[in-house]
């Protein structure tokens, strides 16, 4: 199934700096970088607040309770 049927989100630490890595995917907080769109982990932005699991329930619970969707 793979990484796209497992998860809503993702929060990733694994550093994506290196000087062969397109400059899409470098972002300001490496190696910290959020995975917002389940359907395309190429698709990453900055990570400035989210560093433990208790802290992503604390951001997914708003749109699970509230029912409301995540969108960027």
């Amino acid at each position: 199934m793979g990484v796209r049927f497992h998860h809503i989100s993702g929060w990733g630490n694994d550093s994506h700096d290196s000087e062969w890595t397109p400059d899409e995917y470098k972002i300001e907080t490496e190696p910290h970088h959020h995975h917002y769109d389940p359907n395309d982990r190429r698709k990453r932005k900055e990570n400035y607040d989210v560093r433990t699991l208790y802290e992503v329930f604390q951001f997914v619970s708003y749109y699970i309770e509230s029912g409301k969707p995540y969108t960027i």
